[in-house]
Order: C-alpha cells, then structure tokens, then sequence
C-alpha cells in the first residue's frame, strides 16, 4: 500500500529539523533503515537528509549505550589503594 500526503511547501519541509527527526525515529521503530537510493532532485534531497538523520540517532544511541557502560564499569571497579 502507497500512502500519499501532501505536507507542503518542499523547502520548508526540509528544512524542518523537527519533521525530519520524526520521520527517522518512525522508520527506526519499524526497523527500516532508509537509504540515499540515487534519485535526483527533492525526492533525492529528502532521502539524503532522512538517511543522514537515521544514522546520526544511531551514532548518538551507540555513544549513550558506551557511556553508559563505562559509567557501569567505572561504578562496580574495586577502589585500588
């Protein structure tokens, strides 16, 4: 199934970080992974800025879970004397 909206102005749309992050995080829940499929114009434009989005929440979703874990092993190591 194909489901079409009409969201505006495309500009506007692109550069609303907020819309974009939305649009990531919704594709992430459904476990796609959106990719730059070389389309030209503001289909490639969306698809490139969608996919850039998905991979920084990624990034950002592995350095928490790092911190975390370093925080963790800092907590539990025995105090050296």
């Amino acid at each position: 199934m194909l489901d079409v909206a009409d969201l505006g102005d495309a500009e506007k749309l692109l550069s609303n970080s907020r819309y974009v992050s939305e649009t990531a995080h919704d594709l992430l829940k459904r476990g796609a992974m959106p990719i730059e499929d070389g389309w030209g114009g503001w289909l490639g434009r969306y698809q490139a800025i969608v996919s850039k989005t998905t991979i920084a929440i990624l990034q950002r979703r592995e350095a928490d879970l790092a911190d975390k874990h370093d925080r963790k092993r800092q907590r539990d190591a025995p105090l050296g004397r």
